[in-house]
């Protein structure tokens, strides 16, 4: 037994027992292979049972410990059950070969044989073969045989990073535990792909029973030249006999796909979350050989890649839109590599120097350093980052993520020249350029003593024309937070770039300067805020600038138009990550009038152009968070300099001005104006009115519209508002009330004889909100929304008429309520999207001008959202009618 068969043993004796069970049922059938492919390697019980062994070596001891039972079966279950699709009977291949997907693969390739088409098909087929039979596979139930089909399917081809298809959260029984699915997918095909010794190629068999045709052939000489496999564990070693070129490039091709296995496994598996606590790894990172040539010399054999396709596709001026993105880049590795080395050793001072001169751009750092290994395996191979190591990652989180930084020097340069020196190593000089056909061309004389690295890019003509100035703004831009200086040298003139503050200094110079002319007198008028912010994940400081009346109408409305161009909704927020600006401005905040800068110490993933963040919902989150510990502080110190009923008024045009998600947090330093049962005034802060847990109250938008409602109606709560004029239309107090929606108080419209009011009742179902959705109100909509109008327009006599009315979320419609029963903190990225994108759709939708598109759209998502989570509800056309 290998050690998962002992380890699934001792946790759970009767899944080990079903694991045999299966075992024995299906140990003739894989012997069936042979009758659908004569001349493919071995694909029987030995191959399978020979996949389970290297699965259980390929996982450490400590990564087998993280595995639970259920996984522990599943994955061996998976072993013996992926290849099962080709040995199935010809009369259900029959069966199997009619279905939609085999039938339009046909008519595309009516040329392609049976066989090969069963081979290329093998891994669905085995997913159909197992979820039919899963009975007479002896597997417990449906739900294991999901799992496993799935675990099965993912050993080739299909995408197991998808988290839509292969959950990292995946249930088949009761309680609190769970099956990674992407996590036993990767291992599987790891070690589907590793099995590629000569075992599968007996001598005798070969002897007698060589195919004949040139594919076969190939993939028979692929297994006959490895001898041996060791496995590490960090690295899986080949022992190689290889006698001719056309064996040598199979192998070396097969090598190459196991590697690209191993790298695209690697990032599925560190790309799983939402996995509570649970951390999943594999320390299996490299492939290494052991070749030796029988009878021939294998010198002459190169492979390559067009340089120019590469830099144009994944790093050209069309993705970044960044003349100087060489510049980042350089420094960016030079900043990593100090970090790194600052790690390992604590006493170290780093030190990087630029020389800029017309044609030519140098950096000088004293870091780790490159030896032949590096430069080799990290510095010169596209989307291999030496910082992505495993023994690397657990120690420092690096700025780089994709491995491209080298490609974009030719942004800039037609050539680099690189001396560098690690602490064990010898100096290494050397030059390289576009053409795919140069080596790196070394050199015999250096001048490096000690560890670091010099880069220089020769510049292109093009850049002739850049002032020392371009070049210092850029680079005090780009790289605000850095923890030790960067010192330029540009033709004589020195500058020392520091770690920069994060409050701005300027921001009412900044806001006096960018008035028009006919509103510079509000400058007198204009205060500003600063609020200085830091957490394990992120620091920063945000200044926010308001009229000193407290009206909080927004003052970028009176700036010119530089100013509003360069902001969006009167902001400037800056988002640096690791030190390293990212973003200058983001619109994902209903909030005006601030400049923020932020710096993320906790690594979130990137677009590869680096000037967007990949999750916008995290970037947003973050935002909110920021922005209600702004408004927390804010009035914090307003609460120590006004009365009750000066805060209700300030805080109901703060709110209303600047409505953001507020959280409850803030509840007991936002005021409300409150009329009482016995016709007296209080002014209570919204925690303190919370608390009171009022069945209803009414709303009133004045003092003089509250006088009229206590003559018609007696003993009730009435939240009274500040809207001044009742003869005009006024939006009635979106944001505060909307905090009301968010503590579960919905809007109800009451017609008494003269006069209609809006009362507001306790909802009896209590959900959380979930921050991320950025649209609550939905139009034209009648069952989802039949219940809760938001006026437009308050109006107190009978014989007017409403214009407009908005409609607010109705949480106790089913399809709504099914989504408010999860918490935010169980959904995955995936399933928000689809949540925010749906009711989006709704929002905007309108039965009556649909022309069948909008609401096509809408069950499209509705599909796609649960297959992330359980909605019992299906939305039809009546639902908006």
């Amino acid at each position: 037994m290998n050690r998962l068969e002992l380890k699934l043993r001792e946790l759970n004796p009767h899944l080990f027992g079903k694991l045999n069970d299966t075992r024995e049922e299906v140990k003739l059938l894989l012997n069936q292979y042979i009758k659908n492919f004569p001349d493919y390697t071995d694909h029987s019980i030995h191959h399978t049972e020979k996949v389970f062994e290297i699965v259980s070596e390929v996982l450490t001891d400590e990564e087998i410990e993280n595995l639970n039972e259920d996984e522990i079966y599943i994955l061996s279950m998976a072993s013996y059950l992926h290849d099962i699709g080709m040995c199935i009977p010809e009369e259900k291949i029959g069966e199997i070969a009619d279905t939609e997907e085999l039938v339009k693969e046909r008519k595309l390739h009516p040329e392609i044989s049976r066989e090969k088409y069963l081979r290329d098909h093998h891994h669905t087929l085995s997913k159909k073969f197992i979820l039919e039979e899963w009975e007479n596979l002896k597997i417990p139930n449906e739900k294991y045989a999901e799992a496993i089909a799935l675990v099965s399917e993912g050993h080739r081809v299909v995408d197991i990073g998808n988290p839509d298809i292969y959950k990292p959260k995946y249930t088949v029984k009761s309680g609190r535990s769970f099956v990674c699915l992407p996590y036993l997918s990767a291992v599987l095909r790891i070690a589907d792909e590793l099995d590629i010794t000569n075992i599968r190629t007996p001598g005798l068999l070969t002897k007698y029973y060589m195919p004949d045709n040139e594919k076969s052939v190939l993939e028979w000489n692929k297994h006959i030249a490895n001898t041996l496999m060791f496995i590490s564990e960090n690295f899986v070693q080949f022992e190689v006999k290889c006698s001719n070129h056309s064996m040598l490039a199979a192998l070396e091709e097969q090598f190459n796909k196991i590697a690209i296995v191993i790298n695209y496994c690697q990032k599925v598996i560190r790309n799983i979350s939402n996995t509570e606590q649970r951390r999943f790894s594999l320390k299996l990172e490299q492939i290494k050989n052991d070749v030796k040539y029988i009878d021939f010399d294998p010198k002459g054999i190169k492979y390559s890649f067009d340089v120019d396709n590469v830099i144009n596709a994944f790093v050209g001026e069309n993705l970044y839109n960044d003349k100087l993105t060489s510049l980042r880049e350089l420094i960016q590795n030079s900043i990593d590599t100090c970090r790194y080395k600052k790690v390992l050793n604590p006493t170290y001072t780093p030190e990087i120097k630029l020389f800029i001169e017309k044609n030519k751009i140098k950096i000088e750092d004293n870091g780790l350093g490159m030896d032949e290994f590096i430069i080799k395996n990290y510095f010169g191979k596209l989307c291999s980052s030496f910082y992505q190591q495993e023994s690397v990652k657990k120690d420092y989180d690096a700025i780089g993520q994709f491995g491209v930084g080298v490609f974009s020097y030719f942004l800039m340069a037609d050539f680099i020249d690189i001396e560098t020196k690690t602490e064990r190593s010898e100096t290494l000089r050397f030059r390289l350029d576009k053409d795919p056909k140069n080596y790196f061309h070394f050199f015999n004389k250096f001048d490096r003593k000690a560890s670091g690295t010099s880069i220089i890019l020769n510049l292109k003509k093009e850049y002739e024309n850049y002032s020392s100035k371009d070049y210092f703004d850029y680079i005090k831009d780009k790289f605000r937070y850095i923890e030790f200086p960067i010192i330029i040298d540009c033709e004589g003139e020195i500058v020392e770039i520091k770690k920069q503050d994060y409050t701005e200094k300027r921001v009412k110079e900044k806001i006096t300067e960018s008035l028009k002319y006919q509103y510079k007198s509000f400058s007198d008028k204009i205060e500003v805020f600063d609020y200085d912010f830091s957490n394990q994940s992120y620091e920063g400081a945000i200044s926010f600038f308001y009229f000193n009346d407290y009206s909080f109408n927004k003052i970028y409305y009176l700036m010119n138009d530089d100013f509003i161009n360069k902001t969006t909704r009167g902001n400037e927020i800056n988002l640096s990550q690791k030190g390293v600006l990212v973003s200058k401005v983001y619109d994902h905040i209903n909030f005006n009038d601030i400049f923020c800068n932020i710096n993320l110490k906790e690594k979130l993933a990137l677009q590869i152009s680096r000037n967007n963040f990949s999750n916008d919902i995290e970037i947003y989150g973050l935002l909110n968070e920021v922005i209600n510990n702004l408004s927390i502080a804010f009035f914090k110190k307003l609460n120590n300099e006004n009365t009750g009923e000066q805060l209700a008024k300030i805080s109901y045009n703060f709110i209303e001005k600047n409505y953001t998600n507020f959280r409850k947090e803030i509840y007991p330093y936002f005021y409300l104006k409150l009329n009482n049962t016995e016709n007296a005034y209080e002014f209570v802060n919204y925690k303190q009115f919370i608390d009171k847990k009022l069945i209803s109250f009414i709303i009133s938008y004045n003092e003089e519209n509250t006088i009229f409602i206590n003559s018609k109606i007696s003993d009730q709560f009435i939240v009274e508002y500040y809207l001044e004029n009742s003869e005009e239309d006024y939006y009635l107090a979106r944001g505060s009330m909307s905090l009301l929606n968010k503590n579960n108080y919905i809007e109800n419209l009451i017609k008494e004889d003269d006069f209609y009011y809006i009362e507001m009742i306790k909802s009896v179902e209590n959900k959380d909100d979930m921050d991320f959705i950025q649209h609550f109100s939905f139009m034209n909509t009648k069952n989802i929304d039949s219940i809760n109008l938001k006026l437009n327009k308050l109006l107190k006599y009978s014989n007017s008429n409403f214009s407009t009315y908005e409609n607010e979320i109705n949480k106790s419609h089913p399809f709504v309520k099914s989504i408010f029963m999860y918490k935010e903190s169980d959904l995955n990225p995936t399933s928000k999207n689809l949540i925010d994108e749906i009711f989006q759709l709704i929002e905007s939708f309108d039965v009556e001008e649909d022309k069948g598109e909008d609401f096509s759209a809408i069950k499209v998502i509705e599909k796609e959202l649960k297959k992330n989570i359980i909605i019992d509800y299906e939305l039809t056309l009546n639902d908006f009618m």
